[in-house]
């Protein structure tokens, strides 16, 4: 697990993309941009070592919809308690 800016998150390579199979914001944190800072930052550190999309499944509910979809994720499943969204690069 690795934490950083008050964001937990954990991923794994893929053949040609990657899965974050965990992305937790502190309740402390949220609000302030810095969960949008570590996924962009994920996802521009992905793209620069080749692969072709994100994958990112995480808990939660709407906000974490949103939050994905303001970061340019495509939401492939949704339920109260569990969203999965993905990205090309």
């Amino acid at each position: 697990m690795k934490k950083e800016n008050g964001v937990e998150f954990e991923y794994e390579h893929l053949e040609d993309g990657v899965n974050i199979n965990h992305f937790f914001v502190d309740i402390n944190t949220r609000g302030n941009v810095r969960g949008s800072d570590v996924i962009q930052s994920l996802i521009d550190r992905f793209e620069d070592q080749g692969y072709n999309y994100v994958v990112v499944n995480m808990g939660g509910g709407e906000g974490s919809r949103e939050f994905l979809r303001r970061n340019g994720f495509e939401i492939v499943e949704f339920s109260e308690d569990h969203v999965t969204a993905e990205t090309d690069l």
